[in-house]
Order: structure tokens, then sequence, then C-alpha cells
């Protein structure tokens, strides 16, 4: 009797093609898992146990991201939903639409910020400074800091 030689791709149980092609197409595990009939549980462990499986668990998710993207820059489009359409431009091109600060100064030095300023203490010490870079009369007026 002789044996048969499978592939690790061969010798899968009968619900990993049909999940990656559905997973592939909703992007969601346990949607995908219901339909062929096996827990997500099972997915996630096969996932583990089996490295060929994985990479393709990983593909198929990276082509479910690409669905929700087209599907998401689509309806910024058509709604013309400006705060969607910056949100989507950010996050694929952050260099360019992103924001971002500056800090320039001495490379060796650490860098330090105080997170527990306020803002309104922060608006505060920017406002007194304008004021006194213009030689504003109100800069440090205590009458003017009465009437707040």
């Amino acid at each position: 009797m002789s044996m048969t030689h499978l592939t690790p791709a061969e010798a899968r149980p009968e619900w990993c093609k049909p999940f990656l092609k559905i997973f592939t197409k909703c992007g969601v595990v346990s949607w995908a898992a219901e339909e062929c009939g096996v827990a997500r549980q099972t997915v996630y462990h096969y996932k583990k146990v089996h490295p060929d499986f994985a990479a393709e668990f990983e593909e198929a998710e990276a082509e479910s991201i690409e669905w929700v993207e087209a599907a998401a820059v689509k309806g910024a489009v058509m709604a013309g939903n400006p705060q969607l359409i910056m949100f989507l431009l950010r996050s694929r091109k952050r260099h360019v639409y992103g924001e971002y600060k500056t800090v320039a100064g001495d490379p060796k030095a650490p860098i330090t910020h105080d997170h527990n300023v306020s803002l309104s203490a922060k608006i505060e010490q920017l406002t007194e400074e304008i004021f006194k870079s213009r030689g504003s009369p109100d800069a440090g007026d205590s009458e003017s800091d009465d009437l707040q």
C-alpha cells in the first residue's frame, strides 16, 4: 500500500479555501467563519499553528482593508465630506497632509515638553508674549487681569 504525501495546502480542512475567499471580501473573521461553518477560534488556532495559512490570511486581510478603503474614498468623495477626505489623505500621506511639528535645537540635547500645561494657560502665556513683543501698553497690565 503506497502512501500519498500531501502538501500542507492540500491537507487543509475544507473550510480554509472558502474562508479566505469570503474573508477577503468582508474582512470580518467571525462572519467568514460562520459562512464556512467553523468557529472563529478555530480559524485563529489554525492560523497560529500553520504559517502557510497565516501568510494567506494576512494577504486576505490586506486585500479586505483595500476594499474598505475604496468604499471610504468613494463615500467621502460622493458625499463631499471634507473631514473624511482629509482623514483619508492624512492616513495615507501623513508626510504631505499630516499635522507635524518642526523641532530645532541642539541635536544632542534631550527634547522636553511640559504635558501638564493647560491649553488656556498656554494661550494666556502666548498672548502675553505677543503683547510684550509689540510693546503694547496692555502687557503685564494688572487692571486688565482684574477684568477677567
